[in-house]
């Protein structure tokens, strides 16, 4: 038996799956297999999506799935990344890392110094009721020359800060700070306790920056006396991709995110949400981090929370559904030749229909055909497709679309789907997509919706049909999502 934890599992598939070689991990993990007549390879992971895209042929796609449930006080995706505003977040304008990089002058943006404000409350706070740890996490960027930056700024403006305690504007905007926490926890210290004990927390230097990356030679052994401990002091922790796999921040309290990526990969950004866990100050956590990047995060967890209702219900056809913007996992751990691949806003239909259960269709659709459309829902589409039969599911694979639809249900339970029915149609074989100018455009029209077009095809033989008239389909889905399976 092979146990890879969330640590080893990405390492473990064939990185190089697309270039007709095998990674170094995966060839001595193929070595082991072969090794005993039957072996059990079992992966724990928060982040399945390259391991569920696993294609047969590779021998590392998975028999089962489980879930496992967390418990009932841990924090994660739901209750950090709602699709409404959750109240452990503050926006931070979009392009403060930017301002951050693009000055001469080592400024300290608005957003950053209300996260240290709000970190330094919280480390009042722990003191106050005689704790002594508390941790805040600061990921910029996978750039260590970006977070040797950051380091320089969060320290000088602590050194300004020190310096600044008897001014007006620290204390107006620490009391900004406060009273904002104080909206989710009433009971929070007075201010004038919060202050005093910030004051002191800033004079004894008790805040430690600490830079976490490839080059900052902290020691990580637990088996070290001098390895870094984040289960003790007051810590601001700066890095990139080392924040991502393999550390675990005790009593997180504040984080300040502003990581971007041209093509983001679901579960890579999943990895740095290492806010999730069971020993957050609930009342007191917040999250500082752009609104794109809110977005970002809060359709990753849409995904998969979808992805998690499928591996319950025991679908035998799992579908990754993210927004176009997002990919699931990395291009070269998931083999091209089996993927498929479904985008949303594209009309696909079928150019092997055949003439099974055409009276059935007739009796379900025909009256439609009176309507340029018909407002639906998706059993009543997947009732019509479960009667469409195609010489190949290649062509147009039905059971395919309804693993779609469900998928699509969970993460948006009030889908709406459009109807549109058309009949006596005298169209040639294998012209397009066979819609008709009109009817492309007003399939276009509906962005957000479920759209099946039906065209029953009187099917006259000098049109290249065998004589007998059947129905068409014509699936599309909503523009804004991308369906993602394996053959």
């Amino acid at each position: 038996m092979v146990i890879l934890d969330d640590e080893a599992d990405a390492s473990s598939l064939n990185t190089l799956v697309n270039k007709s070689r095998t990674s170094t991990i995966n060839m001595r993990l193929d070595e082991i297999k072969k090794t005993a007549a039957s072996t059990i390879y079992i992966e724990v992971t928060a982040t399945p999506q390259a391991v569920i895209l696993q294609s047969e042929m590779s021998g590392w796609k998975p028999d089962f799935i489980y879930y496992f449930k967390p418990g009932e006080k841990y924090l994660g995706g739901n209750y950090f990344y709602p699709k409404t505003k959750s109240f452990t977040t503050i926006n931070t304008p979009n392009y403060e890392l930017d301002d951050i990089l693009s000055g001469d002058d080592i400024i300290c943006p608005i957003g950053l110094q209300r996260s240290i404000l709000s970190f330094l409350i919280n480390c009042a706070h722990k003191k106050l009721n005689r704790e002594s740890n508390c941790n805040f996490m600061i990921h910029p960027s996978y750039k260590i020359d970006i977070h040797n930056t950051f380091v320089s700024v969060v320290q000088n403006h602590l050194n300004l800060l020190t310096k600044a305690t008897e001014e007006d504007a620290f204390i107006e905007n620490l009391k900004d700070e406060w009273s904002n926490l104080q909206e989710t926890k009433p009971d929070l210290e007075n201010f004038d306790d919060i202050k005093d004990t910030v004051i002191e927390i800033l004079e004894n230097t008790e805040i430690i920056v600490i830079p976490l990356n490839s080059q900052s030679f902290i020691c990580r052994d637990p088996k070290d006396p001098n390895a870094l401990d984040l289960s003790k002091g007051f810590n601001i922790v700066i890095g990139g991709n080392t924040l991502g796999r393999g550390i675990t921040f005790p009593n997180l309290q504040t984080v300040y995110y502003c990581r971007t990526s041209r093509a983001p990969q679901a579960d890579t950004f999943w990895q740095h949400s290492r806010i999730f866990g069971y020993d957050r100050e609930k009342q007191m956590v917040h999250i500082f981090i752009p609104q794109i990047l809110y977005k970002l995060f809060s359709d990753i967890n849409s995904s998969n929370e979808m992805l998690i209702n499928q591996i319950e219900s025991d679908y035998e056809h799992i579908q990754l559904i993210y927004p176009n913007n997002i990919k699931p996992t990395r291009s070269n751990v998931v083999d091209n030749k089996h993927l498929n691949l479904l985008y949303g806003g594209i009309n696909i239909f079928s150019s092997t229909a055949t003439t099974e259960n055409i009276e059935k269709i007739n009796s379900l659709i025909e009256d439609y055909s009176k309507h340029q459309s018909v407002d639906t829902d998706t059993e009543q589409i997947e009732k019509i497709l479960k009667l469409v039969t195609c010489e190949s599911n290649e062509d147009f694979d039905t059971q395919k679309f309804i693993a779609c639809i469900n998928g699509l249900k969970v993460q948006r339970p009030l889908i709406k789907c459009k109807l549109i029915v058309r009949t006596n149609r005298n169209i040639a074989k294998d012209t397009g997509t066979l819609l008709s100018p009109n009817d492309r455009i007003l399939g276009d029209s509906f962005k957000k919706e479920i759209v099946l077009t039906m065209y029953r095809i009187t099917g006259n033989k000098d049109k290249g049909w065998n004589g007998e008239p059947l129905w068409i389909p014509n699936i599309k889905f909503p523009n804004d999502c991308c369906f993602y399976s394996m053959s």
